[in-house]
């Protein structure tokens, strides 16, 4: 497996944030603005000393379409389509004067999955130790 594959298949939402600021070639200030949040807080999240918030991650699903399995997972495209976009607002309560409107419900079940999510990240890092020294004792 090349490095480069490898590296995407393991990059944190952390690494990602990071890569569409830099899609966008915005400084972390800008970009904290258009996100809702002040500087120092962005650059916590790139540098993965704080997760990313509901806001967060509303503002950069609404603002820059983001797409939120992508963020976390690495999976599909980082940008949703037009239909994507549509279909994505549809399901989570549509829009409303540029913001998303986020029941509580949803909002429950989005701290249920950034719980899923966080759990998932720790058995991948505990099997890419693994990895690691299975490596190490091959001498790969």
């Amino acid at each position: 497996m090349s490095y480069w594959l490898f590296y995407y298949l393991y990059m944190t939402e952390n690494e990602r944030i990071k890569m569409i600021r830099n899609h966008f070639n915005l400084t972390q200030e800008k970009f904290s603005e258009e996100l809702g949040i002040q500087q120092g807080s962005y650059s916590d999240i790139e540098r993965g000393k704080s997760g990313i918030s509901t806001i967060v991650l509303r503002n950069l699903v609404v603002k820059y379409r983001i797409n939120p399995i992508w963020l976390y997972e690495g999976t599909g495209n980082m940008l949703f389509s037009e239909l994507e976009f549509t279909s994505f607002n549809n399901i989570n309560t549509g829009i409303n004067h540029g913001e998303m409107k986020v029941s509580k419900n949803a909002e429950t079940e989005i701290g249920q999955l950034h719980k899923q999510l966080d759990f998932l990240y720790e058995q991948i890092k505990e099997k890419d130790g693994l990895i690691n020294r299975l490596l190490i004792k091959l001498n790969l």
